[in-house]
């Protein structure tokens, strides 16, 4: 290759990242990657390298590197042979526009050259296919439109042909999902939330590569939105992306960029709080203590979200009377899931309105409810069967109810609290039900609510939970 001892790419960003950092702000820096694995991260979405630039640097074993015009003095991305593979995801992408056409019919299965005749179909109409996914009686393949044009009247003349020879259905617009990295089959143990996060979604296609280096999921592309930094984040938390390896990763994006937010200093680092904290520590530990300053401030924070027109804070968190105190002085609501938290509420803070108090129980005894309801508080139900055993309790009452929406959200199963394996909540499918047996005995239902998991890092998760709710608010009619 012209004698060169290194081919150098100088652009405007600093190199090939973990991710793409317009979506993953955390993504890593690729400080060296081997050429397999720069091949694929650049077929698979990386737009800073084109895959066909890699090829004849590989066969003269000529080293490459990605340079940053704005700050040379980054050390972009190596790519060469000689470094020592490191096992592990090194990058995630996805692509949008994909295009998956799937074909079904008995007479593929065990059919000599069936394959052959539908490959020869795409041949004719100048189509590449990228991903094929096979069963007995099914091909699907994916079309990549980077590499294709996909116009309505290709994929039209395409399914005609097709459905002389088996039944046909186009699936658009999809989003192909790309992990690349040595070693994917040894990898899978460590995807074991990778793979919860796309259960929650309509996977088309799962498709691993042959050469061991990448591991793709086609869903919808809508579906994608927001997905990108949650398995960016379960990748590193799983170990499967070794960010520890330094000879591999470097700086995250907002770091390159200078966006790190400065850590405060904690309140407890503070000079005059130091001391406090040693001489409590002197009179005999373990203690506990808690800075109302900052649970006042985190309050504001809060009241400071206009979406919102009304908080609670989850007395289990913690029922200290001065924090529950310090959190009413600014406007916050309390919620208790037991009788015992309503109590305590009340004997620290006698004075607080009953309106302020949320009581969302499960399997409470019936007791607790009456309770519950004799203290004036807002009550939360979430079955049926409660109004169709005791009537008289409910007859007549404003009511909360808690449904189910059949999905969760979270950064770990176990902290998933929606779906058929959780209990908290009214099945969505018997929300009907539960009006006609509220209705009879004259229950009004004022607010509804949904306990999804702790998904709090997806924005995506509240806006769908919120439009989600917005629906039953309609059905139901009398949601305050």
């Amino acid at each position: 290759l012209l004698g060169a001892s290194r081919v150098e790419i100088w652009t405007d960003v600093a190199g090939m990242f973990s991710a793409n950092p317009k979506d993953v702000p955390d993504a890593r820096l690729l400080t060296r990657l081997d050429y397999y694995e720069a091949q694929e991260i650049a077929t698979t979405g990386a737009k800073v390298l084109h895959p066909r630039s890699i090829k004849p640097c590989r066969d003269a074993g000529v080293p490459m590197a990605i340079l940053d015009t704005e700050r040379p003095h980054m050390p972009g991305t190596s790519i060469d042979g000689s470094a020592e593979p490191v096992p592990g995801v090194k990058a995630i992408s996805r692509r949008n526009g994909i295009v998956l056409v799937s074909m079904e019919g008995i007479g593929m299965w065990q059919q000599v050259g069936f394959l052959a005749d539908v490959f020869d179909l795409f041949r004719r109409h100048g189509l590449s296919v990228d991903l094929i996914g096979s069963a007995e009686t099914n091909v699907t393949v994916s079309l990549d439109p980077s590499e294709n044009l996909v116009s309505t009247d290709v994929l039209a003349a395409l399914s005609a042909d097709l459905s002389e020879i088996c039944k046909v259905k186009v699936i658009v617009p999809c989003a192909a999902i790309t992990l690349v990295g040595r070693g994917m089959r040894s990898l899978l143990y460590k995807l074991s939330d990778v793979w919860a996060t796309f259960g929650k979604e309509r996977v088309h296609m799962i498709s691993q590569s042959s050469n061991d280096l990448n591991l793709t999921f086609v869903i919808d592309e809508a579906d994608a939105d927001g997905l990108l930094p949650i398995l960016h984040d379960e990748l590193i938390d799983s170990g499967a992306m070794p960010v520890y390896e330094e000879q591999v990763f470097g700086p995250r994006w907002r770091e390159i960029i200078g966006h790190v937010r400065p850590r405060a200093t904690p309140w407890w680092r503070a000079p005059q709080q130091r001391r406090q904290l040693l001489e409590l520590a002197a009179q005999g530990t373990p203690r506990y203590v808690y800075h109302l300053p900052t649970v006042r401030e985190r309050a504001r924070q809060l009241k400071a979200v206009a979406a919102l027109d009304r908080r609670y804070y989850a007395i289990k968190a913690n029922p200290h009377p001065a924090i529950l105190r310090t959190l009413v002085e600014e406007g916050l609501g309390l919620e208790c899931v037991s009788l015992g938290e309503v109590e305590h509420v009340f004997a620290a803070l006698p004075e607080l309105p009953p309106s302020r108090v949320l009581f969302t129980p499960s399997f409470a005894p019936i007791a607790e409810y009456a309770a519950a309801l004799a203290r004036g508080v807002n009550v939360t139900v979430d079955n049926v069967e409660l109004l169709r055993r005791w009537p008289d309790v409910f007859r007549d009452r404003a009511l909360w109810l808690r449904i189910d929406l059949g999905h969760g959200d979270g950064h770990h199963r176990k902290v998933n609290t929606g779906g058929k394996e959780a209990k908290f909540g009214l099945s969505a499918q018997r929300v009907d039900e539960f009006l006609d047996v509220a209705r009879g005995i004259g229950v009004r239902i004022t607010g509804i609510h949904a306990h999804l998991g702790s998904g709090v890092e997806n924005s995506g998760h509240w806006k769908q939970m919120v439009d989600e709710l917005a629906g039953f608010a309609r059905r139901i009619g009398s949601v305050e």
